[in-house]
C-alpha cells in the first residue's frame, strides 16, 4: 500500500503535467509518440496512478480527476462529466470546512466573550462586595460620631451624621436612631419615616424584635396627636414581648398610660403609671423622671395643679441627680402649673427656661412655649411685652401651618390693637 509520503514525493510531476495537459492519460500516452521523454515520463505517470487508485481507491481519484479538471480550467479546455463532477465535489468540501472553520471561530469567539462576561461580573460583583464593606464600615463611623453628638446635645451634628450613615449602608439600627433624632428636632413626619424604614428592615432581617421602633413609632405619633395610631403602635410593642416572652416592660406600660391621659381617660392612665412605678421597683430600676412627669400630667388633668406642680418639681430633681438634661417638655409643663396656680413670675422664669432648653439643643421652640409666656405677662400685667412676645407666637404658627392656642388669640385680639389691625388687613 503505497503511503501519503510516497504519494507526494510525485506531486511536483503530477501537478506539472496536470497544469500543461487538457487531455486524458491516453492523450498524453499519444503525446509520448513524438516526443520520446515525453512517452516514457507519461507512460510512468500513468503507470503510477493506476497503482496509487488502487491502492487508496476512489479519493485519490477524485483527487486526480479534480486537479486534471483545474488545469483544463486553467487553459479553457472543455471539462468532461467526471472533472465536472470532481470539481463541484471538491467545491463542496472546500464550503463544508470552510463551514466548519466558521463555526469553530465561533465558538472559540463566543466561549472567549463568555469568560470575559463572566470575568467582567464577577469583578463587578466583587466589586459590589468591596463597596458594601467600605460603605458599612463607613456608615458605622458616622453611627458612632452620630451617637456621640447626641450624648453631648449636639442634635444638628448628630442628625447630619446619623444622615451620612444612612446614605451609605441603611440597617434598622441607623433608620431607627435617625428617627429618634427627628423626632427629638420636631421633623415628626420624618421621624415615622426613618421608623418604618427600621421596621421594614428587621422584617427583611428576619428579625421579629421590632418592639422598640414600635415603642418609637408610638411616640411620635403622640407628639402629632395621632393617639389611635399611637395606641395601636404600643399595643403592637406589647403583644410582641408577650410573644417573644419578655417581662412587662415599664416604660411600655408608661406610654399607654400617656395615651389614655390624651385620649381623656384620667383613671385608666394613673392606673398605668401606677403599675409602671410597681414594675420598676420590683424589677429594681431606677427612678424615670419622665414617670413622675407624666403623673403630674394626670393630675394636671384632673385639675389638681398642686400635685401637678410638685410632680414636675420632683421630676426636676431626679433629673438633676441623675445628671442628664431635663426633658425639654418638663420646664413648661411647671410653667403651665404655675400659671394655673397664679405664680405668674415663676411661670415666665419657667417658660424661659423652656425657651433656652430649646435653642441650646438646636432645637425650634414650640410657639406654645412663646403663647403661654404671653398669656403669663398679660396676667401680670405686662401687657405691652405680653402683645410683644405673643405676636412671635402668631409668627411661629403662621411659619409652621399651625393651630394658634383660642385663649392667646383671644387676648391678642382685646389687648394688642396692632394685632388686629394686622389680621384684618390679612
Amino acid at each position: 500500500m503505497v503511503s501519503m509520503s510516497q504519494l507526494l514525493v510525485f506531486y511536483p510531476i503530477l501537478s506539472a503535467i496536470l497544469i500543461d495537459s487538457s487531455t486524458g492519460s491516453n492523450e498524453i500516452a499519444n503525446c509520448a509518440v513524438q516526443n520520446g521523454l515525453a512517452f516514457t515520463l507519461g507512460v510512468v505517470v500513468t503507470t503510477l496512478i493506476a497503482v496509487l487508485q488502487a491502492a487508496l481507491g476512489q479519493d485519490i481519484r477524485n483527487w486526480w480527476v479534480c486537479r486534471r479538471g483545474v488545469g483544463k480550467l486553467k487553459l479553457g479546455a472543455p471539462l468532461n462529466e467526471e472533472e465536472k463532477k470532481a470539481i463541484n465535489l471538491y467545491e463542496q468540501m472546500k464550503e463544508f470546512k470552510e463551514e466548519q472553520l466558521r463555526r469553530k471561530t465561533e465558538r472559540k469567539a463566543e466561549r472567549l466573550a463568555n469568560k470575559m462576561y463572566d470575568e467582567a461580573e464577577a469583578a463587578k460583583r466583587n466589586a459590589a462586595i468591596a463597596e458594601q464593606k467600605l460603605n458599612a464600615v463607613l456608615a458605622e463611623k458616622h453611627f458612632k460620631q452620630a451617637l456621640k453628638s447626641y450624648s453631648q446635645g449636639n442634635y444638628r451634628l448628630a442628625l447630619a451624621k446619623i444622615e451620612k450613615a444612612a446614605g451609605l449602608c441603611g440597617n434598622s439600627s441607623i433608620y431607627n436612631f435617625q428617627g429618634y433624632i427627628y423626632d427629638e428636632m420636631g421633623r415628626y413626619m420624618d421621624a415615622i419615616h426613618a421608623y418604618k424604614l427600621a421596621k421594614e428592615q428587621k422584617e427583611i432581617d428576619g428579625l421579629s424584635d421590632v418592639v422598640n421602633i414600635d415603642i418609637n413609632l408610638g411616640n411620635v405619633y403622640m407628639s402629632i396627636g395621632s393617639f389611635a395610631e399611637a395606641l395601636a403602635s404600643y399595643q403592637s410593642a406589647e403583644k410582641t414581648r408577650q410573644e417573644l416572652g419578655f417581662p412587662e416592660d415599664p416604660d411600655l406600660i408608661m406610654n399607654l398610660g400617656n395615651v389614655y391621659d390624651e385620649l381623656g381617660d384620667p383613671i385608666a392612665a394613673m392606673e398605668s403609671f401606677e403599675k409602671a412605678k410597681r414594675l420598676r421597683e420590683d424589677q429594681r430600676l431606677p427612678i424615670d423622671p419622665k414617670l413622675t412627669m407624666n403623673i403630674g400630667s394626670v393630675h394636671w388633668s384632673m385639675q389638681e395643679y398642686d400635685k401637678a406642680l410638685n410632680c414636675y418639681i420632683e421630676a426636676e430633681q431626679q433629673f438633676r441627680d441623675m445628671e442628664i438634661p431635663e426633658h425639654l417638655m418638663l420646664a413648661m409643663n411647671r410653667g403651665e402649673a404655675n400659671r394655673a396656680l397664679g405664680h405668674w413670675d415663676k411661670a415666665i422664669e419657667d417658660y424661659q427656661i423652656a425657651l433656652k432648653n430649646h435653642l441650646d439643643r438646636g432645637i425650634p421652640p414650640d410657639p406654645a412655649i412663646y403663647g403661654n409666656m404671653a398669656l403669663a405677662m398679660g396676667a401680670k400685667g405686662d401687657l405691652e411685652e405680653a402683645c410683644r412676645i405673643g405676636k412671635k407666637a402668631y409668627d411661629l404658627c403662621q411659619e409652621r401651618s399651625q393651630q394658634m392656642d383660642e385663649e392667646l388669640l383671644i387676648f391678642l385680639s382685646e389687648h394688642c390693637p396692632d394685632f388686629a389691625e394686622a389680621v384684618c388687613a390679612e
